[in-house]
């Protein structure tokens, strides 16, 4: 390979600076989950100054390790060193972004889920080679206990008197009605440049004429706010809108007692179903968050299948409607509605699950016979 010769000297050595300079902090990441994890930024900022012996006593580490950590730390300018008292010195204003679990300021979990792109390094190259997906079970673990870590300071400082006291109406809907699990809002669609659709008919205009074809569905509103379990477990199932009615607040007790989220693609539609068996959605009128919509948006995909594969690359054709029909069998069994309800709800499924290609494989005629029945004699209708 022949050197060229048109180099820019001074943006080279710019860019030189820039990648030492990257290097550098990269390096470090180690250095600051490894005094994360022996509570050396806590002990510091507890005891206050000190020297590399003192604080190698007390956090009950190697003074010869200890040393190293702490000048590469004052080399970084997280902590400050005396050189009169030979003494380490966490600022108080840098203490409270790493030694304070509680403050709203708190980051070091931010390094944790950098440390779970280091772990996910051959998975990603493999996707980004082949363009499959990666499911979520497939990343490593500090990818949850980062993100958790990383936000949790946030929202216990801002969810209960800032975030949802800024949800109008919703906090009050469910007050008000014990019955609610879930109190939503729709959303106002926004194009890529962030500018809103305008409802035309069936189908959402942008300005530039791209369209959305997901209008508003009535039957869902009707169905999701039905006192009748079975109108309720209708909506969830088969008028679920890719998750837009989770725009809003669910009551606690209610997602406790469901799944919450398991390891396939279609999870989030078993959960909204537990939801709805649990009790009625209340839509809030007032449209209170924005939606983007443009063509790079990931659920742009040929079809359902699609989808399923860019999420879970162990999806195989069949599986996934098999595994949310028996998520969704479970969510009726677990519910605690009448049997009546019980039986209306299986009927439901069914009926529905006969039409599908798939799924009509495992569901047959006798079983569809067998329900009819049931619900009859669950209404009333004959011995």
């Amino acid at each position: 390979m022949t050197q060229d010769t048109n180099v820019d000297e001074t943006k080279l050595n710019q860019f030189i600076g820039q990648m030492l300079g990257d290097l550098g902090g990269a390096s470090s990441i180690a250095m600051v989950r490894i005094g994360d994890a022996l509570g050396l930024y806590e002990t510091l900022h507890a005891e206050g100054p000190m020297t590399c012996t003192e604080l190698a006593k007390i956090a009950r580490v190697n003074e010869r390790y200890l040393r190293e950590w702490l000048h590469n730390q004052a080399a970084a300018g997280w902590v400050t060193y005396d050189p009169v008292t030979g003494a380490f010195t966490l600022p108080r204003e840098h203490a409270l972004l790493v030694a304070d679990p509680d403050a709203p300021s708190f980051m070091l979990g931010g390094f944790d889920f950098v440390a779970a792109g280091w772990a996910d390094e051959e998975i990603l190259a493999e996707a980004f080679r082949t363009g499959a997906g990666i499911g979520w079970h497939q990343h490593d673990h500090h990818l949850f206990s980062g993100t958790e870590r990383f936000f949790k300071p946030g929202y216990r400082a801002n969810l209960i008197d800032g975030w949802l006291p800024a949800l109008d109406g919703v906090v009050e809907r469910l007050d008000a009605d014990p019955g609610v699990v879930l109190a939503y809002t729709q959303s106002i669609l926004i194009d890529g440049k962030g500018r809103p659709f305008l409802p035309f008919g069936d189908v959402w205009l942008s300005e530039e004429g791209a369209i959305h074809r997901e209008p508003e569905d009535p039957k869902f509103i009707r169905y999701a706010s039905s006192e009748l379990a079975h109108e309720r477990f209708r909506a969830a199932s088969f008028h679920f809108r890719a998750g837009a009615a989770f725009f809003g607040l669910i009551r606690r007790t209610a997602f406790k007692h469901s799944t919450l989220q398991q390891p396939f693609y279609g999870t989030d539609r078993v959960v909204f179903v537990e939801l709805a068996l649990a009790g009625r959605f209340a839509l809030v009128e007032e449209r209170l968050f924005l939606h983007r919509w443009h063509d790079e948006a990931s659920r742009i995909m040929n079809n359902e299948r699609d989808r399923a594969k860019w999420a879970d690359p162990n999806f195989t054709p069949g599986w996934y409607p098999r595994v949310v029909f028996f998520g969704y069998l479970n969510a009726i069994n677990r519910a605690d509605i009448s049997p009546s309800e019980r039986t209306m709800a299986k009927l439901y499924l069914v009926r529905k699950a006969l039409r599908h290609e798939e799924l009509a494989r495992i569901v047959s005629v006798e079983s569809i016979s067998h329900l009819s029945f049931l619900t009859r004699r669950a209404l009333g209708f004959g011995a």
